[in-house]
């Protein structure tokens, strides 16, 4: 196994007794070695270019969850708030709204 990972650039695909997920890795880089300057570039450039997507997914959807949390808690308060008009102690309002 040694001497297969040793040599695992001189590889075309990687031997089926080699599942994990560390293996995976090891062929990944001893594929990208072999790359030319070419090669080398355009994959960094697609690598950087998959961060930046994977980032702005993720900006985007920590904002809408921050979002969606306010909007609840402004409906949650503007119900409080609607309750107490109508004259419910806070007890009552607790076991409308199912709070503990």
């Amino acid at each position: 196994m040694v001497q297969t990972t040793c040599h695992a650039h001189k590889l075309k695909c990687k031997p089926e007794q080699f599942g994990e997920e560390v293996f995976d890795k090891i062929f990944d880089i001893a594929r990208i070695s072999k790359f030319t300057l070419e090669e080398r570039l355009a994959y960094e450039a697609d690598m950087r270019n998959e961060r930046d997507q994977y980032a702005i997914r993720m900006t985007a959807m920590n904002e809408g969850v921050a979002i969606g949390e306010a909007r609840g808690e402004a409906r949650g308060e503007a119900k409080v708030l609607d309750l107490m008009a109508q004259g419910y102690n806070h007890e009552q309002i607790k076991d409308i709204l199912k709070l503990s």
